[in-house]
């Protein structure tokens, strides 16, 4: 038996025990937990995909403080075109359409890179079959838009050709606010939208009427009845109508031009052009000025309204010319600033005539008086005299001579 051993080089069942002792520290072979892996996963609700880190939770689908890419699911071979960034927390529904998101919305812009346009600060849920077939509601973020400040309240997913999903895009309608006219806002919505594509924000076009009242120089102007034309081509935004304005206790009316000729003008995002007629009438110091057709124009430096132009004034039972010279009456915060004027006519005073010859008129803002200045001629029964005003020469308060 030995001799078989050592031809096959081998130990004897004995031999083998004494050789190979058991490890003190053996461990016999168990199945170990591996640690959890997450890989991107598709989910597709409606005809939407979601692309991102999202974790079966029974029906529902979760991303806690992630990113979700968006867009329509490829059918024909092409590639995944994402328009929508979602950055926080995303819980969907295929079963009932419905994704819930508290975070921010981004899309793609190939020149500036994401650009937030959705918010939403607590968990809000959204109907994705309304998304790609009449718009959701979303709350929007500012952002630029043809040189202006843009809020979307409406969300589209759109796919113009349909098929294949290559020329895919977002289509927004919101607001357009020109924030050096405090108030000016122009609302995309009809058949208007905003568009939204790597290539960058586009507007379609507006409905044609100015949405609500707008300020400049502290004056308001109610922008109700006011039309509102768009050029593409150099952003620009003409406003024509009539309108009112109040400063002050006062109030007149206010043509901004027509189409043709219109009084107020936005290009690339500045103010290049707001003038207008002025007619009605108005209170300086309680004297009543009859404006027709006073040249208006807004000066965006220093943030004042000037009227100029030939008009009359009434205090009393009196009635005088007046003329407003370059600038002639600034309007400033909303009040009359100054007036650089000269007055001609004739009134009555204590029974006597007094002829005035451009005499000057200068408004005392803080006293509310108007101070009239200059030579004048003064009748009394058969009596003429040359008359001269000095500085606060004549007063006018609340409406009469003071």
């Amino acid at each position: 038996m030995a001799i078989f051993q050592r031809l096959l080089n081998t130990k004897s069942n004995k031999q083998a025990k004494a050789v190979v002792p058991l490890a003190r520290n053996y461990k016999r072979l168990a199945i170990e937990q591996l640690e959890a892996r997450i890989t991107p996963a598709d989910v597709v609700v409606s005809s939407l995909l979601f692309r991102g880190d999202l974790i079966a939770d029974g029906a529902s689908f979760r991303a806690i403080n992630k990113q979700i890419q968006i867009g329509f699911n490829p059918t024909e071979g092409e590639e995944f075109r994402s328009l929508v960034t979602l950055t926080g927390d995303t819980i969907l529904n295929p079963a009932a359409m419905t994704m819930q998101l508290k975070g921010t919305g981004a899309y793609i812009d190939g020149i500036n890179g994401p650009v937030d346009f959705w918010s939403a600060t607590s968990l809000s849920s959204f109907d994705v079959q309304k998304m790609i077939s009449g718009g959701e509601n979303i709350a929007g973020k500012g952002f630029t838009v043809a040189n202006l400040t843009y809020k979307a309240d409406t969300l589209f997913f759109e796919n113009p050709q349909g098929g294949s999903t290559s020329d895919s895009r977002l289509a927004t309608q919101g607001k357009l606010e020109f924030l050096p006219l405090p108030g000016f806002t122009a609302e995309v919505k009809g058949s208007s939208f905003v568009q939204l594509e790597p290539t960058g924000s586009t507007l379609t076009g507006l409905p044609g009427s100015l949405a609500g009242d707008f300020a400049a120089a502290g004056a308001i102007f109610k922008g109700a009845t006011l039309n509102i034309d768009y050029a593409s081509k150099g952003n620009i935004f003409s406003v024509y109508g009539s309108t009112t304005i109040e400063f002050g206790a006062s109030k007149a009316s206010v043509t901004l031009g027509d189409a043709a000729n219109p009084g107020l003008e936005i290009e690339n995002g500045l103010l290049t052009r707001l003038s207008a007629g002025l007619t009605g009438e108005f209170q300086v110091a309680g004297a009543k000025v009859k404006a027709d057709g006073l040249s208006f124009l807004y000066d965006r430096v220093a943030d004042t309204i000037d009227l100029s132009g030939s008009t009359s004034i009434a205090f009393g039972s009196n009635t005088a010319s007046l003329t407003l010279n370059d600038k002639g009456l600034v309007i400033k915060a909303g009040a009359i600033e100054s007036i650089d004027a000269t007055i001609d006519g004739e009134f009555t005073v204590a029974g006597a005539d007094i002829t005035l010859d451009k005499l000057t008129v200068v408004y005392a803002r803080a006293e509310e008086t108007l101070d009239i200045s200059g030579s004048a001629s003064l009748e009394f029964g058969s009596q003429k005299a040359s008359l001269t005003l000095n500085d606060k020469g004549l007063v006018i308060k609340a409406g009469a001579i003071e």
